[in-house]
């Protein structure tokens, strides 16, 4: 089964299971998690106008950073 995005080669889902899986019991029990999920609702439209090679490039963020994690100036 696939781990990666084929078009980005960012890690999917599975990818993230399984490092956890893997990193969860090594830990210690106080040991706290932040997961960051960002859904591209409406992303389609990018695609549609730049092409696919252009969305690729914005996904591994090659072109585009969420708001929240600019530095501030």
């Amino acid at each position: 089964m696939a781990r990666r995005n084929v078009p980005t080669s960012l890690p999917n889902r599975l990818a993230l299971d399984e490092f956890y899986a893997g990193r969860l019991p090594l830990s210690p029990p106080e040991t706290m998690i932040a997961v960051h999920y960002l859904d591209l609702n409406g992303f389609k439209p990018v695609n549609d106008k730049y092409g696919h090679a252009a969305g690729d490039k914005v996904l591994r963020g090659g072109g585009w950073s969420p708001p929240l994690c600019r530095p501030q100036v």
